[in-house]
């Protein structure tokens, strides 16, 4: 099973300055800009299989 969710890529420029943003933020744990996306839907634990299919689709 994965953890699975429908997301979009955000444009190299929005990534850029939240990766400037949280570099002043004082809790949390910094995430790498290549890994900011904009959540849509989260389809939570399901089969590898099934997620191959609508990855394909």
């Amino acid at each position: 099973m994965i953890r699975a969710f429908i997301g979009l890529d955000l444009p190299q420029g929005h990534r850029d300055a939240l990766e400037r943003l949280q570099e002043d933020l004082p809790l949390g744990r910094a995430m790498p800009a290549e890994n900011f996306h904009l959540t849509l839907s989260f389809l939570g634990e399901q089969p590898e299989p099934l997620l191959e299919e609508i990855h394909v689709g």
